[in-house]
């Protein structure tokens, strides 16, 4: 990974960047200028670890109302 961030901050010749962990990815934003690039990595799990250490921590729920199909837009139209 390293070796692929210093070269993609070459060739964008990248004045700055951000890296973070975002579940089981690892996402890189380069910035040059007014613009940006992003690249994302996406971590296997460790084959050696437990079902329970490979598992996510934490599953994002939502509210049934949360999913109405509108996109909450109260006047559209319903999915085709």
């Amino acid at each position: 990974m390293t070796r692929t961030i210093c070269n993609y901050a070459g060739e964008l010749q990248a004045s700055r960047l951000v890296l973070a962990r975002a579940g089981a990815y690892i996402w890189v934003r380069f910035f040059r200028g007014a613009s940006s690039r992003d690249l994302l990595f996406r971590i296997l799990p460790d084959p050696s670890a437990s079902f329970v250490e490979r598992s996510p921590v934490r599953t994002k729920a939502f509210a049934a109302s949360a999913d109405d199909g509108k996109g909450g837009v109260s006047d559209a139209s319903l999915p085709l």
